[in-house]
């Protein structure tokens, strides 16, 4: 009994995690026209910067694998959450390109670290489960966006400042994290074991599929970032409509 909750708990906190995830980058999506003004750029300069935010993601993704085979999925995912949570804020603070590009750069990277942990956590997740259920951790994520796009809309119909909106999403988010970590799963010594074997030597279709992902990511990530100015600039949306959308 005392297994089967400590796995349903495990489940509930990596569906948190998720969704904390969604809302942080979702939060940042809203505020994109608020930034970009702020920061005095144009949409040709905001498309550079924006190639930091997924360096950064890169970057996060490929050391997050490097320490969460180290130090193990348990605390990791609870320290990239309380760091993904605090770079969240920085696009908020940004006066300018340099201090922007700054910002999603180490955002992005937060980003990626926990995207990394907290997806394996999920693996780990359903392997006990032994069916299954990522699936539905993904489904959260987009939940949490959703509700960035909600309390985004209102924030703003309030005009409260990217720096404040962000901030307390930031400050949500550690907390959120922390109290999470206990009820996560160590693995640390069943990863030992998997990773004792030795390194083998990547499939073909292994690279296939990266590529086929990477594609992918660019084009959603295209999708979320530039669909706000289109409502804006294209359709004419009020700022409190075009967030909810």
């Amino acid at each position: 009994m005392r297994h089967v909750n400590a796995l349903k708990a495990a489940r509930v906190a990596t569906f948190t995690y998720f969704g904390l995830n969604g809302f942080l980058l979702g939060m940042w999506l809203v505020h994109i026209p608020t930034v970009e003004q702020r920061a005095g750029i144009d949409h040709a300069e905001l498309g550079r910067l924006l190639l930091l935010l997924g360096l950064g993601a890169f970057l996060g993704m490929r050391i997050g694998g490097k320490i969460t085979d180290r130090v193990g999925v348990k605390y990791v995912v609870p320290v990239a959450g309380v760091l993904n949570s605090i770079t969240a804020v920085l696009p908020g603070f940004a006066v300018g390109q340099w201090t922007l590009g700054a910002a999603l750069l180490i955002f992005g990277f937060g980003n990626g670290l926990i995207d990394v942990g907290m997806n394996t956590h999920a693996v780990v997740v359903e392997r006990h489960y032994q069916r299954p259920v990522i699936s539905a951790f993904h489904a959260t994520w987009s939940l949490g966006g959703v509700a960035a796009a909600l309390i985004g809309s209102r924030t703003l119909s309030w005009d409260l400042s990217p720096a404040v909106t962000l901030s307390a999403a930031g400050a949500l988010g550690i907390v959120i994290s922390v109290v999470t970590a206990r009820a996560l799963l160590n693995e640390k010594e069943e990863q030992q074991v998997s990773t004792s074997t030795g390194k083998r030597k990547v499939p073909r279709r292994i690279w296939v599929m990266a590529a086929l992902a990477g594609l992918v990511m660019l084009s959603e990530g295209a999708a979320y970032d530039w669909s706000v100015l289109h409502l804006q600039d294209i359709l004419g949306a009020s700022p409190e409509i075009e967030r909810c959308v």
